[in-house]
């Protein structure tokens, strides 16, 4: 707590606040009189001489008009002239610089403006004196006709444009007038409120000398009663309730406010402790100060404590898990299917997550590639992986695969997957790959998708799972192609049976049809001798690499055949929208055929007319071939 102020100070605080006030109240009489002044000064200074300067105004645009109409009607009164033209050469010029530099004090910028309008339409005025009037040269023979249009024009122009100077300066000596008055009044004012604020600075004097006394007094009896009441309970061992008891800081104050954070502090290390005694590790506390010894030894006793039961619960929950999953496995091992389908939903229902995927390793119908197949599925869009074969390396799922290790994310991509519910979509925030795997081999992959976080002890825990369910789907499997095997083998030995019976009575037909095989193979042979010597032929794997090329593919396209094993079939293709649409109708199974341009490895193209289609599954690794028919030298013939 902050030390307050002693008895001591107060007093002479009292004391200074008397001398304060009564230094204020001058100080503030001081700023009064300056501001008086001030305004004086401003009147005597800046208002009265441009009230002067602006009457001067008035009457040089009254004289102004009077020498301009005596000029326009007589030509013999010189001592006039003179005078008008000593008013625009040499008085309005004078006057003008005057009041300009006694507008630069000016506080109404509204004011300066319309001074200056009446400079600007001023100067305009003596213009049209010059133009109209004094330039004019009268002669004998049209005196008549110039005095009636000197008299149309002091009608007109001179009169009305100088009754409007002096309307417009009429207003701003009014303004001037009235500004002075207002700074009269405010002095008055000033003056007179000095007489009342004196009147209630002695009333105030004798008020705060009353409330000094009355304080000191109170500030000393009612803590000393506090302090001894306390006392004399804490000596009994008990706590007192508290009361909320505010007060002063002087030295009595500061004593009884010590003994009421004793207590407060007793109290609360007291319901800490019976916190922490019911298990109730999250409640709060505060130790009175960094040296509170028995304050910072409950808080480590409570962080100990929490620890092991934290530590307790998540060895219970996985406990639990594994216990569950057990039976779910020992339960299901004769069928994958249910198996992947009670697994999922029992892993995505412990880790709290939102949807998951099961996969499982399984191979080509000729067995010579492996690609994951979602087997069951929790809240997930399985329509999308009906179809779909996830190979070894491909995403996120095939990359898990391939390195056989956990994949954990938690900045998870905008399209990668979306998590749907009756009120909407919405990205996951994490999501959890692991391999299922025993013995260093994969046989399928678990993927979890959640919107909270997954914590490293549920990753754990799933990594601990996944080996045993992998076991069971190698055993289930094992299982599976067993009983499969054993059934083929049976159908095996009663096709033999019925096979043997037809080998006897076939044997002649096999003859002749030997013979005709025979007659077919060479006729075949010609016709691909022919076919090579005059297309180029391509066998393509599923991933459409060149798998092998003819020799006239090597010549024409400048390739060693060797260097054509394993070459993508997009750098033989020149138009890649060609090639594409070649890929997606092979892929379909479907027949191809088109024209288009090829590039030689020396960068020269090739016009062919392509026929390609699919080999089937069972010609090794060659999945589709290609037949080129070289047209370039029929085009450049037509050309």
């Amino acid at each position: 707590m902050k030390r307050g102020l002693t008895i001591r100070l107060k007093i002479l605080l009292g004391f200074f606040a008397l001398i304060l006030i009564f230094a204020g109240y001058g100080v503030y009489n001081i700023y009064i009189i300056n501001n008086n002044e001030k305004s004086i000064e401003n009147t005597q200074v800046i208002i009265d001489p441009s009230f002067d300067v602006i009457k001067d105004f008035k009457l040089m645009v009254e004289g102004s008009q009077r020498l301009t109409i005596a000029w326009a009607f007589s030509s013999i009164l010189t001592e006039d002239k003179e005078k008008l033209k000593e008013i625009q050469d040499i008085q309005y010029p004078k006057l003008k610089e005057n009041l300009k530099g006694l507008m630069t004090k000016w506080t109404d910028t509204t004011q300066k403006a319309k001074v200056d309008s009446v400079f600007t339409q001023f100067e305009d005025f003596i213009k049209n004196q010059k133009k109209k009037v004094m330039e004019e040269i009268i002669t004998e023979e049209d005196r008549v006709q110039k005095l009636l249009e000197m008299n149309n024009v002091a009608e007109t122009d001179i009169n009305p444009t100088a009754k409007n100077i002096i309307e417009k300066l009429d207003k701003i000596e009014d303004f001037k007038r009235t500004e002075k008055d207002r700074a009269q009044i405010s002095i008055i004012k000033s003056f007179g409120s000095l007489k009342f604020q004196i009147i209630i600075l002695i009333g105030l004097v004798i008020l705060l000398g009353i409330s000094i006394a009355f304080t000191l007094t109170n500030n000393i009896v009612q803590p000393i009663n506090y302090i001894n009441k306390v006392i004399s309970q804490l000596g009994k061992g008990e706590l007192p309730e508290d009361k909320k008891t505010k007060f002063r800081r002087d030295e009595i104050g500061q004593i009884a406010s010590s003994v009421d954070n004793l207590i407060n502090g007793l109290r609360s290390t007291s319901q800490f402790a019976e916190s922490i005694g019911r298990g109730i590790y999250n409640a709060e506390y505060k130790p009175l100060s960094e040296n509170d010894v028995l304050g910072n030894a409950l808080i480590e006793m409570r962080d100990n404590l929490e620890k092991v039961d934290y530590e307790d619960r998540i060895r219970n929950w996985a406990t639990e898990g594994l216990a569950t999953f057990g039976d779910i496995l020992r339960k299901n091992n004769d069928d994958i299917n249910r198996l992947a389908d009670v697994i999922i939903s029992e892993l995505v229902k412990k880790l709290n997550a939102n949807q998951g995927g099961l996969f499982i390793v399984n191979k080509d119908e000729d067995g010579s590639e492996e690609y994951l197949k979602m087997e069951a599925c929790y809240a997930w869009d399985k329509k999308k992986y009906l179809e779909q074969k996830v190979y070894l390396g491909d995403g996120l799922t095939g990359q898990a695969w391939q390195e056989q290790a956990t994949i954990y994310l938690t900045e998870v991509p905008n399209d990668y997957i979306t998590i749907t519910s009756g009120l909407g979509k919405t990205n996951p925030r994490s999501i959890l790959i692991v391999p299922l795997k025993v013995n260093d081999e994969v046989f399928g992959v678990v993927e979890i998708a959640s919107i909270s976080e997954i914590e490293n002890y549920q990753i754990q825990f799933v990594e601990r799972v996944a080996e045993s369910i992998a076991s069971t789907i190698a055993t289930v499997k094992n299982t599976e192609q067993t009983a499969k095997l054993l059934e083929e083998s049976k159908m095996l030995t009663e096709q033999m049976k019925a096979q043997e019976e037809e080998m006897i009575q076939n044997m002649e037909e096999l003859q002749a049809t030997q013979e005709e095989m025979e007659r077919s193979q060479i006729v075949a042979l010609e016709k691909d001798a022919l076919l090579n010597a005059n297309n180029l032929i391509f066998y393509l794997s599923r991933k459409f690499t060149i798998n092998s090329a003819n020799e006239l593919a090597s010549q024409l396209l400048y390739y060693a055949p060797n260097e054509f094993e394993g070459l993508n079939m997009t750098e033989v293709f020149y138009s890649d929208a060609k090639f594409e649409e070649m890929k997606v109708n092979l892929s379909r199974g479907e027949y191809w055929s088109g024209m288009t341009t090829i590039k030689a490895k020396s960068g020269d193209e090739l016009l062919v007319k392509i026929s390609a289609g699919s080999l089937g599954i069972g010609m090794s690794n060659n999945r589709y071939i290609i037949i080129m028919d070289n047209i370039n030298d029929i085009k450049m013939l037509q050309n």
